[in-house]
């Protein structure tokens, strides 16, 4: 069945932002790189602490992790509502229980979504390994960056195991871009404008940040996506605001699925 579904895909809308979050990753390696064989003492410099992850700061880092809802929702969020629209739905219907399709539509969502955030941050995280030096981040020798407690989750994981700290934010990014495809397509079921489902989940981003500069919480933590999605936070992270706000995500999809799901029953 996934087959099926895999062909209805528009090629063209997974090319279009993988594209978008490459150029991003590219040019946020190019300007580092500029920069760095500009350096008298490169001996600081090492992959950890110049990747798009753990560069908070930078115009491609704020841009990769705004976008990213869109960038994890456009391929194919709008499967569901398109095929809906367009009878193929009912006619699966036919073929396989609800249950199955339901399954097959969320996990190809889901998926892809993952896909199209995770490819540009291995992209760029292979370039900077072609480049820089592999050695582990040095808390005293990289203290002007300031990766602390308070802006980095899992730090000393960081300093100890700097590869391995690298791989379970790129994976907690992916789940996050299939969070937020997911979250597209179960509101495009009760949401009649296409437009307004496709962007549901970028919007969601930026009132999370707007009422996150209004309703501050203790010690200034963040709930925003964008910024705790990243290795090295622009601002203070906290391990429980984290999983709660990704638990609220995850109860929302199921209610919202169970809902739009006795819909298309009747």
């Amino acid at each position: 069945m996934l087959h099926f579904l895999y062909q209805r895909i528009n090629k063209l809308t997974i090319i279009i932002p993988l594209t978008i979050g490459v150029i991003i990753a590219i040019s946020q390696f190019i300007l580092n790189v500029l920069s760095y064989l500009q350096e008298s003492n490169q001996f600081y410099e090492t992959v950890y602490t110049k990747w798009l992850a753990i560069d908070p700061f930078s115009i491609p880092n704020v841009l990769f992790y705004l976008i990213l809802p869109l960038l994890a929702a456009i391929p194919c969020g709008m499967l569901l509502k398109s095929d809906l629209k367009s009878g193929y739905f009912n006619y699966l219907k036919l073929r396989f229980p609800l249950k199955k399709i339901y399954i097959n539509y969320f996990g190809l969502n889901f998926f892809i979504g993952s896909l199209s955030v995770i490819f540009p941050l291995i992209i760029n995280f292979f370039l900077f390994c072609l480049i820089y030096p592999l050695h582990k981040p040095d808390f005293l020798l990289n203290n002007n960056l300031l990766i602390i407690s308070q802006n980095t989750l899992f730090v000393n994981l960081y300093y100890t195991h700097p590869f391995i700290h690298v791989c379970l934010f790129i994976i907690f990014t992916g789940i996050w871009g299939g969070l937020f495809t997911s979250f597209v397509m179960v509101n495009s079921l009760w949401m009649s404008n296409y437009m307004m489902s496709l962007i549901s989940g970028f919007a969601l981003q930026l009132l999370l940040i707007v009422v996150n500069s209004l309703f501050t919480l203790p010690n200034q933590i963040t709930y925003v996506p964008a910024s705790f999605l990243r290795e090295t936070s622009d601002a203070n992270v906290s391990l429980v605001s984290t999983i709660i706000v990704t638990l609220l995500m995850i109860v929302y999809i199921v209610i919202v699925c169970k809902i739009g799901g006795k819909k298309l029953v009747d």
